[in-house]
């Protein structure tokens, strides 16, 4: 009798403590803010020209192009690359650089070569 007793408790604690576990996660996943968000195709291409306009860009077609919106994020990760980031500026990803871009002054913020494994290409 009292087994069953110490059996139900152990079942609802192991309900409890999955349901906290997955409250948890819900809520880490939830919080998950992206750090930079993508701008229209219009937006790519006006970013692009005025870019080209301070630097020779790369023979590159569609680069992956970003805005910043939580630039102290971006700081935890590399504090050195994005520390005269702002919010607003914008990332543009190439496969050998990365660009960081102020368009509301037209100057480059940084750029910082994209280091490639050469022991990983076929």
């Amino acid at each position: 009798m009292q087994n069953n007793g110490i059996k139900k408790y152990l079942i609802i604690l192991i309900i409890v403590l999955i349901g906290i576990f997955g409250v948890l996660v819900f809520l880490s996943v939830k919080n998950l803010q992206p750090q930079a968000s993508s701008p229209s195709t219009s937006q790519e291409g006006d970013i692009l020209s005025k870019l080209s306009s301070v630097m020779i860009l790369p023979d590159e077609k569609n680069p992956k192009i970003a805005t910043i919106s939580d630039v102290d994020k971006l700081k935890t990760q590399d504090q050195e690359f994005y520390k005269n980031a702002k919010n607003g500026d914008t990332i543009i990803i190439y496969s050998s650089i990365v660009v960081i871009y102020r368009s509301s002054e037209n100057k480059i913020v940084n750029i910082a070569p994209i280091s490639q494994d050469i022991t990983s290409t076929p």
